[in-house]
């Protein structure tokens, strides 16, 4: 009977339906996810640009919210973690992201990105310094198994950073010497041995090219471009670019030590006596002050500091 016409008809139409129902939906599933894929990428673009738009990533974490899932899902807590970076909002991005890169079920890439978010968080400043070594050494941890993974520069750098914040000399001359493996001539190996050959002497000009390199240059590195500057004599372009560098990261040792230089250099330019050498002193002694309540018990460097400090 149900090959008569008049039975197999309204069967046939209700299994072409059926199927007709599966193929828009399983279309419709894949332009889903095609979009969220884009949006993603989307993200990652506007987010490592030199100078992100805030009106474009207004947009983008608008978008993010629109998804049911955007306070679970692992690729969209990572967008919304490196729109919150870009926002210089480190701690928002913490809070996004942080507790999926500490899951064992975390991929390298997803701690890549925690190693770049606890050191964000590090540089803006963390006033218990046991705290401020226990994120270092967790992002350090982060960024050498993203490497093992990726082979990327880039994760090796983010190690290097966190072990040079460490002063740990070891993993430091370790991780310089592997960077140099990977790739010599990559920014993130020549930032490492720049680091390693500094000198006050160096041109200028080859650490400008060297930041040039980076789309955001890590605070090492601009700490190092404002001692040159120092060092040429452009004291006040040294100031501003002091300056603007302790907004970024207040909590890189290197860049505090650097400002203290540049202070000191400006209060010994003007007249014993002064308010505007006083006034200099005093931003020159906030540097010194942190660098002694947190640098490492044994850092050479401390008597130096505490000659400095005494100095009217």
């Amino acid at each position: 009977m149900l090959l008569r016409p008049i039975v197999f008809g309204p069967i046939l139409l209700v299994l072409l339906a059926f199927a007709a129902m599966v193929w828009r939906w399983q279309q419709d599933r894949s332009a889903a996810a095609a979009a969220r894929e884009q949006l993603v990428s989307q993200v990652l673009s506007a987010t490592t640009r030199a100078e992100p738009d805030p009106q474009e990533l207004s947009h983008l974490a608008t978008l993010l919210s629109k998804y049911p899932d955007h306070e679970s899902a692992p690729d969209l807590l990572a967008a919304g973690a490196r729109i919150e970076l870009a926002r210089n909002r480190p701690e928002r991005a913490r809070a996004l992201f942080g507790a999926r890169a500490a899951n064992p079920a975390s991929t390298p890439a997803e701690q890549g990105l925690g190693a770049e978010i606890l050191l964000r968080v590090q540089a803006a400043g963390v006033s218990d310094a046991s705290a401020a070594t226990g994120m270092l050494r967790q992002a350090q941890g982060y960024a050498e198994r993203a490497f093992e993974a990726s082979g990327d520069p880039d994760d090796l750098l983010r190690a290097w950073q966190a072990a040079s914040r460490l002063q740990d000399r070891a993993a430091v001359a370790r991780l310089t010497q592997r960077l140099e493996e990977v790739g010599a001539e990559s920014p993130a190996a020549r930032l490492a041995q720049l680091a390693a050959q500094f000198d006050p002497s160096l041109p200028l000009a080859r650490v400008d090219a060297l930041r040039s390199a980076f789309a955001s240059p890590p605070p090492e590195l601009a700490a190092m471009h404002v001692l040159l500057l120092l060092q040429s004599g452009d004291v006040r372009g040294a100031s501003l670019a002091a300056e603007a560098l302790l907004l970024r990261a207040p909590g890189v040792l290197a860049v505090r030590w650097a400002a203290a230089l540049v202070f000191h250099a400006c209060a010994l330019g003007q007249p014993e006596g002064s308010g505007e050498r006083a006034r200099w002193v005093d931003r020159r002694n906030s540097q010194l002050d942190w660098l002694l309540q947190y640098a490492p018990a044994d850092d050479s460097r401390r008597p130096q500091w505490d000659t400095m400090r005494s100095s009217r």
